[in-house]
């Protein structure tokens, strides 16, 4: 018996982990329509002409941000505003839901 009460419990466990794993898609290329900053922090977000992709089922979808906490905060935000400012395209990752869908990595090209 106890070794089925410990299998349950390393099988939920593990099912836990499972369940809150973040998925991670990409937005093909595509330039950015909008840009816009948070109100009461410092989020920034873009709008893109690419479908949109939501891969976490977000409860938001239409922008993809970068969250103010992430490391790669300034860096990310620096390169969509010189996107943006220069007409190139982008490629987005996005893992995990902050509301809206969240970028983790960026690659720019420029516009042909």
């Amino acid at each position: 018996m106890k070794r089925i009460s410990t299998f349950a419990a390393v099988l939920a466990f593990t099912l836990g982990f499972a369940a809150t794993a973040n998925a991670t898609g990409t937005v093909g290329w595509a330039k950015i329509t909008e840009i816009s900053g948070g109100w009461t922090v410092p989020m920034f977000s873009v709008q893109v002409s690419a479908p949109m992709e939501n891969p976490d089922g977000c409860p938001s979808a239409g922008i993809y941000i970068v969250t103010p906490d992430a490391q790669s905060h300034d860096m990310f935000t620096s390169m969509l505003l010189t996107a943006y400012a220069r007409g190139d395209q982008v490629m987005l990752t996005l893992s995990g839901c902050s509301t809206w869908p969240v970028i983790i990595g960026i690659r720019v090209r420029p516009a042909s």
